[in-house]
């Protein structure tokens, strides 16, 4: 009679937990945009910069980093799949344009899966952050 009354409980307890609809929120990436700080113009609208010259290194190891470039924008998303720090040197031709630092945390809240940024370090350049946007500006 125990044993059955034990069984009760037990599945009375599995069955009050919490439903769960599990979701995924990939990591919002980060958007750079060249700006020439005495004009205010994008220094790849006004064609000062190539697309193909722009090269981004992990610090590392000194291997090349899969980016995206549109709307005359530079887009890194190839991190804050997974709890991690990235560092990174961003370059046009042979230039260090800046130094990136990310530490990225997967973390979960009701039931969902997102990126927390705790740290976005930006050395080597000065930059304004639209925080609307949440495009950085990198002044040159």
């Amino acid at each position: 009679m125990i044993k059955k009354v034990m069984l009760v409980l037990l599945f009375a307890i599995i069955s009050c937990k919490k439903d769960c609809n599990e979701c995924f929120t990939p990591p919002q990436p980060l958007v750079f945009e060249f700006i020439d700080a005495s004009t205010g113009k994008n220094l790849f609208d006004n064609d000062t910069f190539v697309p193909e010259q722009i090269r981004v290194l992990d610090k590392t190891d000194n291997k090349l980093i899969e980016h995206a470039f549109s709307n005359n924008q530079l887009k890194l998303n190839s991190f804050g799949w997974k709890t991690e720090t990235i560092d990174y040197n961003i370059f046009v031709s042979d230039s260090l344009i800046f130094s990136l630092k990310v530490e990225a945390e997967r973390a979960k809240d009701n039931c969902c899966d997102f990126t927390r940024y705790n740290q976005i370090l930006i050395q080597g350049s000065d930059y304004q952050l639209n925080p609307e946007s949440g495009i950085y500006k990198i002044l040159l």
